[in-house]
């Protein structure tokens, strides 16, 4: 698949994230998770996109807020 730049095989967005977590808060979630498969494997806690999600999301939404992802398989022992 190609990104928005036009070069094959980067990953990008898809959706809204922040968007769509506050309509399922608004549905009744009592919960809503983040998949992240990308940086945040090495650098959660310097992951500007991730982080920016979560701060754009807590303005409006106020159950837990989850990121998952960077498991490699089910044997990863550092996921």
């Amino acid at each position: 698949e190609k990104s928005d730049d036009g070069k094959k095989g980067r990953v990008r967005n898809l959706g809204k994230p922040v968007a769509l977590a506050q309509r399922y808060y608004e549905e009744g979630a009592d919960e809503i998770t983040f998949l992240n498969i990308t940086s945040f494997r090495e650098m959660p806690a310097t992951d500007a996109p991730m982080i920016n999600v979560l701060q754009e999301t807590s303005k409006n939404v106020f159950v837990p807020l989850t990121i998952g992802g960077g498991i490699r398989d089910h044997k990863d022992t550092d996921g």
